[in-house]
């Protein structure tokens, strides 16, 4: 994604608009033949760069393929860089300083231009920025003027300083790309959590739901246990392993002659005479209970 090839409409109206302008100013002191050719070269790899351009985009912005468009796009913007440069060499007439300073600030432009459009690939940026710049300053420092080699000092020293913006800008680019990744990514992990969160509230709440749903059903067995108890014709009571009473229906009180909160809580050895009594208490009692669970 931090290779990706950036939008480059506007570097091509602003590319198009600059070949316009130089065909205007440098139509009577160059070759208009020549002129013309090189507005049509230059148009000319416009095209194939629209087109790699336009292709890239309708991809999918994580396809493995993203790195095929790279190099094809850098090899245009190489062949867009020197085919502006020649502009340096072509239409740099010696007997008209006006049309060279000016031939200096559009192509200083177009490195300029370049430090915004391409620099978060500094591949790119060095790709369409040296061949730009590369043919006028041979031409400035092999004139053999002064005038000439000063200019071409400081259009060294600016592509120096455009060489450090488009350093900083590229790297600035690239960590907000990097941020926005990771900020998407992490945008991603919280709503794969959130959702895993309600699947597990959702899970949670059927799993009460069922719990109170048998909690309801065994308040309702145990209710039709004890109707079914109260109204059997027999004593009927319940005793842990400790051998004390825990329930006893009304027939058993009326058989014993106890009221229900006199039995319960009780030895149930207590309702028994005493040669029947070590029957009932708790280490004997419980090795019954025990017996008569494995034989069943």
């Amino acid at each position: 994604m931090i290779r990706r090839p950036p939008r480059s409409t506007q570097s091509r109206s602003s590319a198009a608009s600059d070949v316009y302008k130089r065909q205007v100013v440098f139509w009577n002191v160059a070759s208009r033949s020549l002129l013309l050719i090189w507005v049509a070269v230059n148009v000319a790899l416009l095209i194939p760069r629209m087109i790699v351009v336009r292709r890239y985009r309708r991809q999918e912005p994580e396809s493995p393929r993203s790195l095929h468009w790279y190099r094809p796009f850098v090899v245009l913007l190489a062949c867009s860089g020197a085919a502006m440069g020649f502009a340096g060499i072509l239409f740099f007439p010696m007997d008209a300083p006006m049309h060279q300073v000016f031939l200096v600030f559009v192509l200083g432009g177009m490195v300029a231009g370049a430090t915004a459009a391409f620099s978060i690939t500094f591949g790119a940026f060095l790709a369409y920025s040296v061949p730009v710049i590369l043919p006028l300053l041979i031409r400035l420092f092999t004139t053999g003027a002064a005038m000439h080699a000063l200019m071409g000092g400081m259009l060294l020293l600016f592509c120096g300083l455009m060489l450090l913006n488009a350093l900083s800008v590229g790297q600035a680019t690239r960590s907000s790309l990097m941020a926005r990744i990771h900020h998407v990514e992490l945008i991603e992990s919280l709503q794969a959590e959130k959702s895993k969160a309600e699947t597990a509230l959702k899970a949670l709440e059927r799993e009460m739901a069922e719990r109170l749903e048998a909690q309801k059903a065994l308040v309702a067995s145990e209710h039709q246990f004890r109707m079914l108890v109260e109204t059997l014709n027999e004593g009927i009571g319940v005793v842990n392993q400790a051998g004390i009473i825990e329930y006893v229906n009304q027939r058993l009180c009326e058989i014993v002659g106890y009221t229900e909160k006199e039995l319960v809580g009780k030895p149930a050895a207590d309702l028994f005479e005493e040669p029947f009594r070590p029957r009932f208490q708790e280490a004997a009692f419980q090795r019954r209970i025990k017996r008569r669970t494995s034989t069943e």
